[in-house]
């Protein structure tokens, strides 16, 4: 008998997969869906949770006690963006950014990333390293960048600060200054 399953299987399985699938699908789909909508989100809450992580090693670095806070203000920000006005709703109520915020402390490179018709660069500020982002320096392959990082779906506020400046007469750049809450 042990002889004989081995080489019925193989002759039954393709006449039982064709009549069973159908049947199979329409039950699995349902399941399936939402771990992906999941596992989506899932990522999402990964990646917001390692940046506070990140964020959190470098407070002692920014300040070690509340007396210090006001010493050692965390970082000027800068995000440059190509091509963009300033959305009225930017100015008025702020906005969310659903996907990681990447920022440096380097102005001219902000500057340089959105050098175009209409630029907008965003001075992201806070008066505490937990509206800072996290640096990503220590695994940059440019770290001279100073690149910051900030979670994902970031409510950036206004803080009602912009100023425009006319780069010639073609090429016009705004900077909004928002306040980050994550």
């Amino acid at each position: 008998m042990p002889l004989i399953v081995p080489l019925i299987v193989p002759l039954i399985v393709p006449l039982i997969v064709p009549l069973v699938v159908p049947l199979i699908v329409p039950l699995i789909v349902p399941l399936i869906v939402p771990l992906r909508v999941r596992s989506d989100a899932a990522t999402v809450a990964f990646i917001s949770e390692a940046i506070r992580r990140l964020r959190f090693n470098a407070a002692p670095d920014i300040a070690a006690t509340p007396a210090q806070a006001s010493v050692h203000r965390p970082p000027r920000l800068w995000r440059g963006l190509r091509n963009v006005r300033a959305p009225d709703e930017l100015l008025r109520s702020g906005g969310i950014d659903l996907s990681p915020l990447s920022c440096t402390t380097d102005l001219a490179l902000a500057a340089g990333l959105c050098a175009s018709k209409t630029g907008l660069i965003l001075l992201v500020g806070g008066d505490t390293f937990m509206q800072c982002g996290a640096s990503l320096a220590w695994l940059s392959t440019l770290p001279q960048e100073a690149e910051y990082l900030l979670p994902p779906c970031t409510y950036l506020a206004p803080s009602g600060r912009v100023q425009r400046i006319m780069v010639t007469e073609e090429v016009t750049c705004t900077v909004v200054e928002v306040v980050p809450h994550f």
